[in-house]
């Protein structure tokens, strides 16, 4: 039973004062869900907190329950629900008293220590009362499966921000809800854009013109209308690693050489210096930064002990080596600003004067859930009070990305005050970081949005396109599949608003070529999760779901699935022009056909008990078959409709059918024992979905109908197109789309499915 709560906002307040410290910081127990005082709260609710200056891996925590308040405030034995847990969230197992006042506590445990939370309460849904209250959802986060690629990010002074595809420079505006909004493009024929810098007024765009490497001035004075200026041919010899800009002259790393770029005329850049490797007795260039009038590089050589070469650019055209600095150590990444250097070395940050090179502090980061035999340095970027690192698992196939955000206000004292995990996968990070945002732009996943206000939490992520085909939920786990043959398999426990991915398959998966044509759709059922593609059937074990395992597949050339049912050991298919199709899965490593029913070209299934119906497109039917014998479905009777029918569902007494005509698309229900039709929406529907007395119908919107009358209740817009499924965890919504890929969403209407 999956429940959904009232509330439009994700709001965390701090309550609690306690003894320990870290860092000469008290550590506090920080609630999240049910808020205090909250109503309609669901009988199956999700307690979730957190601790705040603190590693929440060291504790672990006791939840504590009842209706009576004394009993928790006491740490009474019967109101204690679970000891010991591990993470910061828990989902109870049995159902709370409906229209109840309940009080909660969360004790945490760390060595000797206890630190108790503040008692907060809650009130239960009336179930009979409240099934009905139906409001618009607010977006918390946007997570995209494939998509991009972005190459790099900024933000302009007036509230737009600048982003760099391999096709196009593009201009976005941001609201106050960091969601981006298409403002104007810049792109140029033949033109393949790989690295930006954006300065003086101008976009400065390193990229491929026809074949040849190229550099290409864009002036962006009027951002609604970015134009060309001047573009010149240059011979690189490597790919381009690094860009930076000093007053009217581009920094270009190489890495076998850096090019500068005299820009004082936009109209005639021209290549004035460049810098080899071999001149300073090293091997490779890499991390330049430049502030003032000098030229940071980290070396990398075989022969050296390591360090960052200097330069003076008192004359930016012609820089000249001053000195070697911090030689000797192992360093990941660095930056600079006026007073301070901010050097990565193994596993520590440690800031450096900049002047005297002596050090100031230090911090450890394996303390930052930074492990040095598995992760490496992404990249490290000062913005005002704070410095940024991205952190990537170098262990796994698909890269798990963290962001640390480290105050140096005080550079004697730096403190961490923010942790982020990116939802992206590639395995080098270039980002950017303003006063309001922090901008990470990747080849997979598009360009992601932090806040940079207050906590370090992820907002949006923004691509074009995201090809979810199916979303199912699976215990605390939430599983996705793609056009793109992928299935991801997210952890909800982890957070719910922006859950880790314990796994993707068939990407880590060696024999992937056994999954054939893309997935269409998936059904789970015993731990084993039953999918069909273009061309074959795959059956997975996902009792661990960081490991799904293969357990067996089917190809089956000239079948293409389009849905799957599951009824005791057999899974029936719509096989499309080759009807409906019926295996055998009693061994899931084994299936096989059983037979084919020729019914014509069928596009979707739906069951109830021993009836099965099928919608089949070119005879514009609806045709219910008897499955009491599984093997072998016998047609009971056909429904003829004016339209061709695509997606149907049963509920109770109703099959709702989708027609998806182009001139005039609607949504039927057709009365089970009449067999009589009634329009119910003038919309076009990609799928449906129930719960409890609620039909949602998938489209531009989803809309909510309540079965019993089969009236409109409410009609949400989530500002994506093609939405393919939705379900539901806890406080939260999952809501899959063809154009945006995945949505999460905090809801406020109460359901129950």
């Amino acid at each position: 039973m999956k429940w959904l709560l009232p509330g439009l906002m994700f709001i965390t307040m701090i309550l609690s004062s306690c003894a320990l410290l870290v860092e000469d910081k008290p550590v506090e127990i920080e609630y999240i869900n049910p808020k205090n005082n909250q109503k309609y709260v669901s009988l199956k609710p999700s307690f979730i907190w957190r601790v705040k200056n603190a590693d929440i891996n060291d504790f672990t925590f006791d939840l504590y329950l009842s209706q009576n308040s004394e009993l928790v405030k006491n740490n009474r034995y019967d109101a204690l629900v679970k000891s010991g847990i591990k993470g910061a969230s828990y989902s109870l197992e049995n159902e709370l008293e409906p229209g109840k006042t309940y009080f909660w506590k969360i004790v945490a445990h760390h060595k000797s220590n206890e630190i108790e939370g503040p008692i907060w309460r809650f009130t239960t849904v009336d179930t009979e009362t409240s099934t009905d209250a139906v409001l618009s959802p607010k977006i918390i986060n946007n997570i995209f499966t494939e998509g991009g690629p972005y190459y790099n990010a900024f933000v302009l002074d007036d509230g737009y921000i600048v982003a760099l595809t391999e096709y196009e420079l593009v201009i976005y505006s941001i609201d106050d809800d960091r969601k981006l909004r298409k403002f104007s493009s810049f792109s140029k024929d033949g033109f393949y854009f790989k690295k930006m810098i954006i300065g003086n007024g101008f976009a400065y765009i390193f990229g491929d013109d026809n074949g040849a490497d190229s550099f290409c001035v864009v002036d962006l004075s009027d951002i609604s209308n970015p134009a060309f200026v001047s573009e010149i041919d240059l011979k690189f010899s490597d790919d381009l690693k690094e860009l930076t800009l000093k007053g009217n002259y581009v920094y270009a790393n190489f890495g076998g050489k850096i090019s500068v770029i005299d820009v004082k005329d936009p109209e005639n850049p021209e290549l004035v210096k460049e810098l080899k490797p071999e001149d300073m007795n090293t091997d490779y260039f890499e991390n330049m930064r430049v502030y003032g009038d000098r030229l940071y590089i980290k070396d990398i050589s075989y022969y050296s002990p390591g360090g960052i070469l200097v330069f003076n650019i008192t004359d930016p055209a012609s820089p000249e080596y001053a000195e070697w600095i911090l030689s000797g150590q192992e360093i990941s990444r660095f930056d600079v600003n006026q007073q301070y250097l901010f050097v990565v070395l193994q596993s520590t940050l440690t800031v450096y004067d900049r002047e005297n090179h002596t050090k100031l502090s230090a911090i450890n980061l394996e303390n930052l859930e930074f492990d040095p035999e598995n992760f490496s340095v992404g990249d490290i970027k000062n913005c005002g009070d704070h410095v940024f690192i991205t952190l990537y698992d170098n262990s796994q196939a698909d890269t798990n990305f963290k962001m640390i955000r480290v105050d140096v206000s005080d550079p004697l004292n730096p403190v961490v005050d923010g942790k982020a995990l990116l939802p992206v996968y590639y395995n080098w990070i270039d980002f950017s970081c303003s006063e309001r945002f922090v901008l990470v732009p990747d080849k997979w996943n598009g360009l992601v949005i932090l806040s940079n206000l207050e906590e370090l939490v992820v907002r949006n992520v923004h691509r074009d396109e995201g090809y979810i085909t199916d979303l199912e939920l699976y215990k605390d786990s939430l599983i996705v599949s793609s056009k793109f043959n992928d299935i991801l398999i997210y952890d909800l426990q982890s957070s719910p608003t922006l859950p880790e991915v314990y796994s993707h398959f068939p990407k880590n998966y060696i024999n992937a070529e056994q999954i054939y044509g893309y997935i269409e759709k998936m059904v789970i059922k015993d731990d084993i999760l039953y999918s069909v593609t273009g061309a074959g059937f795959f059956t997975l074990d996902i009792t661990d779901p960081s490991n799904p395992k293969l357990l067996g597949s089917l190809q089956t050339p000239g079948i293409y699935h389009l849905d799957i049912v599951l009824k005791d050991n057999y899974a029936y298919t719509a096989g499309f022009d080759q009807g409906l199709v019926v295996l055998d899965v009693s061994s899931p490593e084994s299936p096989f056909i059983v037979t084919k029913i020729d019914l014509g070209e069928v596009r979707d299934l739906t069951l109830d008990g021993t009836s099965l119906y099928a919608s089949v497109r070119d005879k514009d039917e609806i045709v219910e078959l008897d499955i009491t014998d599984p093997a072998s479905p016998k047609i009971v009777r056909t429904k003829f409709l004016y339209l061709s029918p695509e997606k149907l569902l049963v509920v109770n007494d109703k099959i709702y059918v989708a027609i998806s005509d182009w001139r005039s698309p609607m949504v039927i229900s057709i009365d089970r024992e009449s067999f009589e039709e009634k329009k119910i929406l003038g919309v076009y529907a990609s799928n449906f979905k129930v719960f409890g007395n609620h039909l949602y119908v998938l489209g531009d919107k989803i809309y909510v109908v309540d079965t019993n009358s089969n009236e409109l209740i409410h009609a949400i817009d989530i500002g994506a197109s093609n939405i393919t499924d939705i379900d539901f965890y806890s406080d939260y919504v999952y809501i899959s789309t063809f154009s945006k890929g995945l949505f999460i969403v905090r809801n406020d209407f109460e359901c129950r499915r």
